[in-house]
């Protein structure tokens, strides 16, 4: 079976053969022409962007190695044109909606009026870790040692083995993004999402504490469900 074109008019319906299609013409003023004289055409024209015959006046039409020509523009239009509904292709054809979209436990409150927000759980700024570290943080400050500077909030371990070595270490910079090293090597963002979007841009209280308990606490994750078992 022949391959079918279709019209590129809006509301036409036409679906045929090549033969009963022109081209656009490839002088830039006459394309031009064409296109204006279309209505309510939104299309992106190339070459292979084709008008059929229906919305030129025959008399016009000039036949050359069985292709229609014209030197004049369309003029028959469906009554009441309306743009082409054709989809118009968005990131999200191409990537599904979860990828590089953070979760609701990750993003901060639009207003902090709904009750079903905990609102003391969000840190809304580098000030607040640095004000209040110990007393969101209670027990796992037990486990850690926390060095503050102007720009940086850093929770480190020693490693008793080798002294004067860090075991682990959890910098949170005044961006409020982190940095976990363990054994002298930065972890992945994408091996810490169970607990922070990967941005590692860190806007809750809760967010800390399960890596603090997880890289202080436990040895290797004490696993339940996907997830560090641990009273938040």
């Amino acid at each position: 079976m022949p391959k079918q074109f279709r019209c590129c008019i809006p509301k036409c319906q036409t679906r045929s053969t090549i033969d009963n299609f022109l081209n656009f013409p490839l002088d830039y003023q006459l394309r031009q022409l064409w296109i204006s004289s279309i209505p309510n055409f939104d299309d992106v024209v190339d070459h292979e962007t084709l008008i059929c015959t229906k919305h030129f006046d025959k008399s016009l039409l000039r036949l050359e190695k069985n292709r229609y020509l014209s030197n004049y523009p369309p003029v028959i239009f469906p009554s009441k044109s309306e743009p082409n509904t054709k989809k118009k292709l968005k990131n999200d054809d191409f990537y599904p909606f979860y990828m590089f979209h953070l979760q609701d436990r990750d993003e901060y409150p639009l207003t902090v009026g709904c009750t079903k927000m905990k609102i003391d759980d969000f840190i809304f700024n580098f000030w607040e870790i640095k004000a209040y570290y110990a007393e969101k943080l209670g027990y796992l400050m037990d486990y850690w040692q926390v060095q503050l500077s102007i720009r940086e909030v850093f929770f480190y371990k020693l490693n008793t083995e080798d002294v004067g070595k860090i075991k682990g270490s959890i910098k949170i910079k005044d961006t409020m993004h982190l940095e976990v090293v363990l054994s002298g090597r930065t972890m992945d963002a994408f091996d810490l999402t169970w607990a922070v979007p990967p941005t590692l841009l860190i806007t809750r209280w809760s967010q800390l504490k399960m890596l603090l308990y997880e890289f202080g606490v436990v040895d290797g994750r004490k696993m339940e469900d996907g997830l560090p078992t641990i009273l938040l």
